[in-house]
């Protein structure tokens, strides 16, 4: 299970807003699958937010020293 929370800045250059996304997922290896849901802070207008996010991460390994 993975677990995580964002704080989010989008602006278009005239208007910006805040918001804050909590999401849940679940991970095996080096993948990870969430959904998040976007929670506004701030209450400027900005249009073509969504309202939720689906992520695919995965964990690219690096070389040890």
């Amino acid at each position: 299970m993975a677990l995580g929370a964002n704080l989010i800045y989008f602006t278009d250059f005239k208007n910006s807003n805040l918001y804050f996304r909590p999401e849940i997922g679940f991970g095996l290896m080096r993948v990870k699958v969430i959904y998040g849901y976007n929670v506004r802070i701030t209450n400027n207008f900005l249009d073509g937010i969504p309202k939720s996010n689906i992520g695919i991460v995965y964990l690219v390994p690096t070389k040890k020293k």
